[in-house]
């Protein structure tokens, strides 16, 4: 059994923390993925859709060319994928029936409109997607962020730059391959 370990921060505050003792860093490179495969052997990847595991996938690419992709990170981007598709079917959805449908009543007869109800789901997969993207760069305000610390020159810098750089072909690509 053992004593429960102490965080790396507790022991900062207290003032125990000793130099000649290892860190939890030891861990966190375990974490990382190094092989492309790994991200497919993840629980949920075999109930995405086509779509969202081309999603997910070209994510997982990206962050993996960066150096990002982490094991604890993949159920995350299964979120992002399941939602990024929830929103691009919304959006079909949208595209075909419109803004509003008719609303029937008790007999079956039109008695009047209301807002699509794809409508509502986009906006909630919008958020999540958001919500998800901004934690990777994949907003333009992050973008911009990291742009300008690759400016800067710093060394994470560099590497967001090239996940910058592979999200924005991504953003062009993407849509053609639906």
């Amino acid at each position: 059994m053992g004593r429960h370990k102490i965080p790396a921060e507790l022991q900062k505050l207290r003032g125990t923390a000793r130099a000649d003792r290892p860190r939890a860093s030891s861990v966190e490179v375990s974490m990382k993925i190094t092989d492309l495969k790994d991200y497919s052997r993840v629980s949920g990847y075999g109930n995405l859709t086509p779509r969202a595991k081309r999603i997910y996938r070209r994510v997982c690419q990206d962050l993996f060319t960066a150096g990002m992709l982490q094991r604890d990170q993949l159920y995350q981007l299964i979120i992002y994928a399941t939602e990024y598709d929830t929103y691009l079917a919304c959006c079909e959805d949208i595209a075909k029936n419109g803004m509003y449908v008719a609303r029937y009543n008790d007999v079956g007869d039109v008695s009047g409109t209301i807002v699509n109800p794809a409508y509502a789901i986009r906006n909630r997969a919008y958020t999540a997607i958001a919500s998800i993207g901004a934690k990777y760069g994949f907003t333009p305000v992050d973008r911009q962020r990291i742009r300008q610390q690759a400016e800067g020159g710093s060394k994470i810098a560099e590497v967001l730059n090239v996940f910058v750089n592979n999200a924005q072909r991504n953003e062009k690509e993407l849509p053609d391959n639906q």
